[in-house]
Order: structure tokens, then sequence, then C-alpha cells
């Protein structure tokens, strides 16, 4: 096995930095949060342990904490760390939500440079998604 470079080892290193530190809780972060909201985060976390679970399941050895190739589900994780946030009415757990969203983001940065490097053509076959379906554009006018 080769050596990963060091800037995957930056990356894993935080992720698991970041994961360690939902273990802990900082009580003088907490908010109050209506009932509801605290049900939501659960029902959140609960959904996004589970597509997790579902992406880890179909890339069984495929899947890999480095950047290069890519690991699938960050968007469960992402769920589910927002999920615990609001269901333990935390700040601090939202502070941990918004590094794991920056990280996975600046990541996944780095793995587009990585494939434009590796398939000269890709950048041809990436097109950015409207951030608005034409149909829902068409709906409102």
């Amino acid at each position: 096995m080769r050596k990963p470079p060091p800037r995957d080892l930056l990356y894993v290193t935080a992720q698991l930095v970041v994961f360690a530190a939902f273990l802990a809780d900082v009580p003088a972060l907490r908010f109050p949060a209506p009932t509801y909201l605290r049900w939501f985060g659960e029902a959140l976390a609960v959904v996004g342990a589970g597509y997790a679970l579902v992406a880890v399941l179909q890339l069984r050895t495929s899947l890999t904490p480095w950047p290069t190739p890519r690991p699938g589900g960050g968007a469960g994780l992402l769920l589910a760390a927002l999920g615990l946030a609001l269901r333990f009415a935390s700040g601090y757990y939202l502070i941990l939500f918004l590094a794991l969203y920056w990280l996975f983001w600046a990541k996944s940065q780095y793995e587009e440079r990585l494939l434009r490097r590796a398939y000269p053509g890709y950048r041809r076959t990436t097109q950015p998604a409207p951030r608005v379906p034409a149909a829902v554009v068409a709906t409102i006018r």
C-alpha cells in the first residue's frame, strides 16, 4: 500500500478530530429549543445515520476515509450531525456540524482537483446543477 499524500492525512486527521469531539459536550452552549425541534432533530439524526449506513453497505470494500478514491455517506453524516445538534439543543454540536460541513466541502474541492488532473476531459463532463429546477421557476411565473 502506498503512503497517502500529506493533504490526505490532514483531511482524515481533521475528520477524526471532529468525530471524536462529538463525544464531548459543552453545557454552557445549550440553547432553549421547543420539543418539536428536538424530535425533528432526533428523526434527522436517525435518517442521516441510516443514509450513511446504506452508503457503507453499498460501497463495502471501496469505502475509505481518504479523498482518493471518493468515499460516500458524507451527506448522511452531515444530516446526523445536524440532527444531534437539534436533538440536544447544543450550540457546541452545531459548531461541530458547521466544521464537518466545511471539512467535507474542502475535501470535495480537493477531490475535484484530483479528478481534473487525472482525467483531462473531466471538466467537460461536469455541469453545474441549476439551483432551482426550470419547472419550478416556470410554475412560479
